[in-house]
């Protein structure tokens, strides 16, 4: 299986393409980091955690990187939440973190020459 980090700011397009990835026997998730984009990243952050919830997943590392007030607002495409205002909950044993280039960081070196970064957001 491939390692790889997904980086991305999960409005519906990247909600599908980490339900891809996390399905799918090909690809090993090591993490995924959310920045602002089409939500600010927290919120995506926290989109994320829904899908894992979906999933039943709690061996994925998920981080809020880079935040900024003035970000690519796509409500009129993905609504209000990301995820066009659908209610999904969270495991409440589920969190995001901070500092996603220290977790990046540490997945890469623990594992040389393995990991692929997937790149998303904007």
């Amino acid at each position: 299986m491939k390692k790889v980090w997904i980086d991305c700011d999960p409005g519906i397009d990247d909600m599908l393409a980490l339900l891809y990835a996390l399905k799918s026997d090909k690809l090993d998730v090591l993490g995924i980091s959310t920045v602002s984009g089409n939500v600010i990243g927290e919120a995506g952050a926290e989109n994320v955690l829904k899908l894992l919830t979906l999933l039943n997943r709690d061996d994925v590392q998920v981080h809020v990187g880079y935040k900024c007030d003035n970000y690519v607002n796509a409500r009129d495409t993905h609504g209000s939440n990301g995820i066009g205002g659908y209610y999904m909950p969270i495991n409440d044993n589920l969190a995001y973190g901070e500092a996603p280039l220290d977790s990046m960081r540490d997945a890469i070196l623990n594992n040389p020459n393995e990991v692929t970064l997937i790149c998303l957001g904007p």
